[in-house]
């Protein structure tokens, strides 16, 4: 099946899907009210039906005799079949899918940064397998396993500390697993439920304890010949500045972060972590020194991020972390200083937006990732786990 035809059948199963959110249809009026030919309604319900999305019952008000009793088409009970995990350097947040595309629920979990990646596996397990009890739903036919971790993940080359956590996964839910920066697949989610919801593609940028972000170009999330695209925190902004982690210096993230928002205002007494997570985040805003910080900052991460936008021509900007977080005066001037850095075609376009789904972000954006109708995994080399092989080994 072509590309054309292949998206001319999921608006048709859309359709079709939208009708029975209504509650249950018999064919006939299926094929009434979508105008579809009988066999393209029959073809559509038996792939549903073998999805498990939907579910034929007796039509009550029918009466039954000789041949095929009468029947209704009704969306089946939600059943899990994608999970996003995303890591973080201090918790994680699992989240489940349905076949509808929808978020059947959310989970978060925290624990020490020195926790090690077998325990961070198992920790995730374990709070899966908790959201599956609280919703009732099984991970019996999951498609497939999304999961986020800290830093680049190059195409091709699955392998790191988090793997070991990523096997974990593999072997409790029996399903091939994909990955992914937790930051990119935050930008992804936005484009999907969030901030960004409706646009094709989007620009994402996260001020936390690191920067970050993510590219969703023509409805799909960007990575990058090695897996770097959307490390803004890497971009040089002062090449005579002090080094960086990453072994270049002044990089954005050298300026931009928290810690280093919360040092240039002399707060080196508060914790980053607490900051990003909310916790004093008021009283450290309303300190004129922070706010001065916060908008050298944002003059800084415009500058990178208009040098993004003269080559890849996206009009829309999601902000997360603490330029969310931090107020409309901040947004400006990062907006007003990309404005000033962009062609005009650009500038009078550009629409610069807080993230809307917060924490969850990247969980959110893992189920994504892998859910079967999506264009997404292009591209993607599936981690896939063999059951037998490890039982023999």
């Amino acid at each position: 099946m072509d590309n054309r035809a292949h998206f001319l059948r999921l608006a048709h199963t859309e359709r079709i899907v939208g009708l029975l959110r209504q509650g249950p249809v018999s064919r006939a009026e299926l094929q009434a009210r979508t105008g579809l030919s009988r066999a393209t309604v029959s073809a559509i319900v038996a792939e549903l039906r073998r999805d498990g999305v939907v579910a034929a019952r007796p039509d009550p008000h029918e009466r039954t005799g000789p041949g095929r009793p009468a029947e209704l088409i009704g969306l089946a009970d939600r059943n899990a079949r994608t999970v996003g995990v995303a890591f973080y350097r201090d918790g994680l947040r699992v989240a489940l899918g349905d076949a509808l595309h929808q978020i059947v629920g959310v989970a978060e979990r925290p624990f020490a940064r020195s926790t090690g990646w077998a325990e961070r596996g198992a920790v995730a397990v374990e709070t899966l397998r908790e959201l599956c009890v609280e919703y009732e739903v099984t991970l019996a036919g999951v498609d497939g396993v999304g999961v986020g971790v800290v830093g680049p993940v190059a195409p091709g080359r699955l392998a790191g500390r988090w793997r070991v956590a990523v096997d974990r996964l593999a072997e409790a839910v029996g399903a091939p697993v994909y990955v992914d920066n937790n930051v990119r697949l935050a930008a992804l989610a936005e484009t999907i439920w969030g901030a960004a919801a409706g646009h094709d593609s989007a620009l994402y940028l996260h001020v936390g304890e690191g920067v970050g972000g993510g590219l969703v170009l023509g409805g799909r999330l960007y990575r990058g010949d090695s897996g770097a695209a959307g490390e803004f925190g890497h971009v040089t902004v002062d090449p005579d500045g002090p080094r960086c982690h990453c072994s270049r210096r002044g990089c954005l993230e050298l300026y931009a972060n928290v810690p280093a928002i919360l040092s240039a205002a002399g707060r080196r007494g508060a914790r980053a972590r607490d900051i990003e997570a909310g916790y004093g985040l008021a009283e450290a805003l309303a300190d004129p020194a922070v706010d001065a910080a916060l908008r050298r900052a944002a003059e800084h991460a415009g500058t990178v991020v208009a040098a993004a936008l003269a080559t890849v021509d996206v009009h829309h900007v999601v902000v997360g972390g603490l330029f969310a977080a931090a107020g409309e005066h901040v947004r400006r001037t990062f907006a007003d200083t990309v404005r000033s850095r962009v062609l005009a075609s650009v500038a009078e376009r550009l629409r610069v937006v807080p993230a809307a789904l917060g924490a969850p972000g990247g969980a959110l954006g893992a189920v994504a990732l892998v859910h079967h109708s999506s264009p997404l995994l292009t591209g993607y080399e599936p981690l896939r786990h063999s059951i037998t092989e490890r039982r023999t080994t």
